[in-house]
């Protein structure tokens, strides 16, 4: 709040010195006679303001806060705070809003948080009729299912705030909502109103907190801090996180089970008379579990301070809808300006008011998508803080229907160009500028592709499928750029690729394997100038093998994993081979610089023999490359007859626990 200072004047004599001949100096002989008490009520009188005074004042402060809501940035309206009417069992939610990656409930003396980490299921059984599911990326194509793996809630209390401040709406959304819920109409919430924003007043002296979302779906909460007003006060206490710590630029990193929860703090200013007078305000640890703030500056007591920490890595652009399903299955960090390119697949077109649409791209509308089956690969770039969506592209048809999908399932950056690798089931875009021709403009029931785009994600440049007669699911599941025009993909393929003398001609020179075998096979192959094939092989033998990963040397070497129920011939082995060819065991190995031979190959595995029943399998999902050394990892079953998985002496857990165990190896 903003009031003039208003203090009575008294003069101030040095020793042996006379007073002034002033009225002030009159009125203390004439008052000098008068009870004490005469004299304290007419300085009271004095000092007190007049009407027109009050007045005055009244009018300073609705021009001052008539400033501040000016300078508050402009809510987005991309979350809605649903009013809690009794559809929620937990009376101590006020209002909440729900989306299909996490939910925060406004309670009566917290702010809740719950975050979800899910994933694309598929249900199987076997001969006894066991269910299992398997995740996407390793299921074959068929019906999927949205599963949530894991949730983490944390809480949010303000210590020494008020239990119950008072909460004022911003405008709400025209829609109604009902809920009916069994057949008690005691328990039916009707015409419950969604709030585009909220402020929770006072909840220290003198300080509001507003909550709303940003325009790139980032939610807001905005600290109003009074003139006068101690933004020390504020106490922010988190219970639930793994972690809480503050980084090297004043953010709040919030540490959960399977991801950051990250707080920023992009503004801070205070209002005047002339405007916004920027303040440098940054989080600061009180204790293990409290935050404060803090700030070098010096507040000036007599205008408001706004502090607006920003809530990032939980960016909601969902629109509240519960059927946006999208899925994140590649990431790479631009090593030059630390931007973060993610690919995967949508099921509804990006709501106009969660993405900022100066983040237009190549393609951002699909007719048909619904929030049902049909989905799209989705390509878009943030910034490193994640507070800002700064470029986003759909990629697949003009119009999808039930059934059809588009998946992108891999990444990779080169110096000026986004390339990425993934699944369809129906004819995507090949038309790209500068006009290249597809390698493969074919597409058979299901194939990989690979697609490549502008660093603003503005141009398709080049666009290919990848793949033979049969239903090539997942797909390309890794590529790797080696420049603006060439690049290594592997993928899994489910009968023999084209092998010419037409075009396209997937296996040419002498390949490290040339022939295919089994029901599915690992094929991985090196591109120049996009569309020229210079060597393909496939990896594997007389079963069935299922590509997952590949790294690339320094020296063009191609490291790769995967896994197969097969056996073929081993190079330069590192473990035993696994002899029992009814059971699923992890493939790694390193193919030379021309695709010519194997400089490493090796199946590891347990002597399980149920052949996946129940999970026991082995498996290796990742690999990477330090120097001359390959890490991976992977996952491991408990083997039967006393053979598990290998493990080395020394190891940090050299033990099966049950199930499937994660596996970490070099």
């Amino acid at each position: 709040m903003y009031y003039p200072i208003i203090t009575p004047l008294e003069p101030q004599l040095m020793k042996n010195q006379s007073a002034p001949n002033s009225a002030i100096s009159v009125l203390h002989k004439i008052l000098f006679p008068i009870p004490v008490f005469l004299v304290f009520i007419l300085v009271l009188l004095s000092t007190c303001p007049s009407k027109a005074q009050v007045q005055e004042l009244a009018v300073e402060k609705a021009k001052m806060d008539e400033r501040v809501r000016n300078t508050l940035k402009e809510n987005a309206q991309t979350i809605r705070f649903m009013e809690n009417k009794g559809q929620i069992d937990n009376k101590d939610v006020l209002y909440y809003f729900e989306s299909g990656h996490g939910s925060v409930y406004i309670e009566k003396d917290r702010i809740r948080f719950v975050a979800i980490k899910d994933t694309m299921v598929k249900e199987e059984f076997d001969e006894e009729g066991i269910n299992h599911q398997m995740v996407l990326k390793e299921a074959e194509e068929g019906e999927m299912e949205h599963v949530v793996q894991a949730t983490h809630t944390f809480s949010l209390y303000m210590d020494g705030a008020r239990s119950l401040p008072n909460i004022k709406l911003g405008d709400s959304f025209s829609t109604n909502y009902n809920y009916y819920l069994g057949t008690d109409s005691k328990n039916w919430a009707t015409k419950v109103k969604a709030a585009k924003d909220l402020t929770l007043e006072d909840v220290y002296p003198g300080i509001n907190l507003r909550l709303y979302s940003n325009s790139d779906g980032t939610m807001e909460f905005d600290w109003i801090i009074d003139a006068g007003a101690d933004f020390n006060n504020v106490k922010l206490r988190f219970e639930g996180q793994d972690g809480l710590s503050i980084d090297d630029n004043g953010g709040l990193d919030v540490g959960l089970r399977f991801t950051n929860i990250k707080f920023h703090i992009p503004e801070s200013y205070q209002v005047t008379e002339q405007g916004k007078l920027p303040v440098i305000v940054a989080f600061q640890k009180s204790n293990e579990n409290t935050i404060s703030f803090s700030t070098e500056n010096k507040i000036d007591p007599r205008y408001p301070l706004i502090i607006d920490p920003t809530l990032s890595w939980g960016t909601y652009m969902d629109g509240n809808s519960t059927d946006f399903d999208q899925y994140l299955f590649s990431i790479q960090v631009d090593d030059v300006d630390g931007m973060v390119y993610c690919a995967g697949a949508t099921n509804l077109n990006i709501p106009t008011g969660s993405a900022p649409y100066d983040a237009d791209g190549y393609l951002n509308s699909v007719t048909g998508l619904n929030g049902g089956t049909p989905r799209v690969a989705i390509v878009y770039r943030i910034t490193s803080s994640g507070t800002d969506l700064v470029d986003l592209t759909l990629y697949g048809p003009s119009s999808v229907s039930n059934g059809n999908n588009t998946v992108a399932y891999s990444l990779s950056l080169s110096t000026n160009k986004v390339f990425i690798g993934g699944y369809t089931n129906i004819a995507l875009p090949q038309t790209s500028t500068p006009s290249v021709t597809p390698f493969d403009n074919t597409l058979n029931s299901g194939d990989g592709f690979v697609a490549v785009f502008t660093k603003d994600l503005g141009t398709l440049n080049y666009a290919t499928y990848l793949g033979g007669t049969g239903n090539d699911f997942p797909g390309v599941t890794s590529i790797r750029a080696l420049s603006d025009n060439s690049f290594i993909a592997g993928l899994t393929v489910t009968a023999a690729l084209p092998a010419g003398p037409a075009a396209p001609d997937y296996i040419i020179g002498s390949p490290a394997d040339a022939t295919y075998g089994g029901a599915s096979e690992m094929y991985i192959a090196k591109f120049t100038t996009n569309n020229v094939l210079s060597w393909g092989s496939y990896v594997g033998g007389s079963s069935d093998e299922v590509f997952n990963d590949l790294e690339v040397f320094a020296d063009g070497r191609v490291a790769f994993a995967g896994y197969g129920n097969g056996s073929f011939t081993e190079t330069n082995p590192a473990a035993t081979n696994s002899t029992n060819t009814n059971n699923t065991d992890g493939i790694i190995g390193v193919l030379n610089p021309t695709g010519t031979a194997f400089n490493y190959l090796d199946k590891i595995g347990s002597g399980s023999n149920n052949n996946g029943a129940n999970g026991q399998d082995d498996r290796i999902n990742d690999v990477t490359i330090v120097g001359e050394t390959l890490y991976f990892t992977g996952s491991a079953s408990a083997g039967n007859n006393g053979n598990p998985f290998p493990t080395t002496a020394g190891v940090y857990d050299g033990s099966h626990n049950g199930g499937l165990d994660v596996v970490v190896g070099k």
